[in-house]
């Protein structure tokens, strides 16, 4: 079931955010997205509401369509 692998995946962020960083999220995006299931979007979203960074988590789709239009340009 999906959502017994995504708890697994959980389980294993807090316990490595625990051991390695003090309990304190760390607020940079090659750590977060060094996690298992951590992709761009679930990285920007931390980044912004825990860390307090000016980031947007969109899924890829919404990203290439604002690379079309010319609003961000990477």
């Amino acid at each position: 079931m999906y959502h017994q692998g995504k708890a697994a995946q959980i389980h294993t962020i807090a316990r490595r955010i625990v051991d390695k960083y003090g309990g304190e999220m760390p607020c940079d995006d090659a750590v977060l997205r060094s996690f298992p299931g951590v992709g761009p979007k679930c990285a920007n979203l931390v980044l912004a509401i825990a860390c307090d960074q000016p980031r947007i988590g969109v899924d890829v789709h919404v990203h290439r369509i604002t690379n079309r239009w010319g609003y961000v340009h990477e």
